[in-house]
This record gives C-alpha cells, sequence and structure tokens, in this order.
C-alpha cells in the first residue's frame, strides 16, 4: 500500500490489521486509519458475509453422505523397553561368572 500524501516513496505493507506502530504511521501521515485497512475487515464485508441465514442439520439421514473409507485404527504392537545397563564396578569387585 502506498500513502501519496506528500510521502512519497514510503510503502507500507500490510497481510491483514496493521500493529500499533503501523496504525500510528497510518494516523500521523493521512489522519484515518480505517482508510488502509483491508476490504475484509470492512462492516459491510462482514454483513455481506452472515446475510444469509444457516440452518443446522437436525438428523443424520440428512447428512450428505460421501464415498470416503473408513480410517482404521493403528496396530498395538509392544513398545521396547528401556535398556537395561550393568552398573559401574569397582576394580576389586569380582564379575559374576555363568554357572556350567
Amino acid at each position: 500500500m502506498v500513502l501519496n500524501d506528500g510521502w512519497y516513496g514510503m510503502v507500507i505493507m500490510t497481510v491483514s490489521l496493521p500493529c500499533q506502530h503501523g496504525c500510528a504511521t497510518i494516523w500521523h501521515i493521512s489522519g484515518e486509519s480505517d482508510d488502509n485497512l483491508d476490504q475484509c475487515y470492512h462492516k459491510e464485508t462482514y454483513e455481506k458475509a452472515y446475510a444469509y441465514p444457516l440452518r443446522p442439520i437436525n438428523r443424520a439421514h440428512e447428512w450428505v453422505k460421501f464415498r470416503i473409507e473408513h480410517v482404521l485404527s493403528p496396530i498395538d504392537k509392544k513398545m521396547p523397553a528401556m535398556l537395561k545397563k550393568n552398573r559401574r564396578k569397582p576394580k576389586d569387585e569380582s564379575k559374576k561368572q555363568k554357572p556350567g
């Protein structure tokens, strides 16, 4: 958006509502920040979007049916256990020997 009130070259990029610094700059330059808002934030656009009444669908037999396969639940599998670690033994402690 380019403001042409004597401030040439000043470009303010806004995606949605401007931040507080942007609003202050717009107000300082042109006086009205509502003129620089996107069209979707105006009251008229809001009224057009909600002008038509939407009625709820009460019963399941009124729902639109789609031919989509049902999603299966994941397969249960046993998770690996934590690895067992031997404790650090002092040098003078004997090691356990296997029987046999």
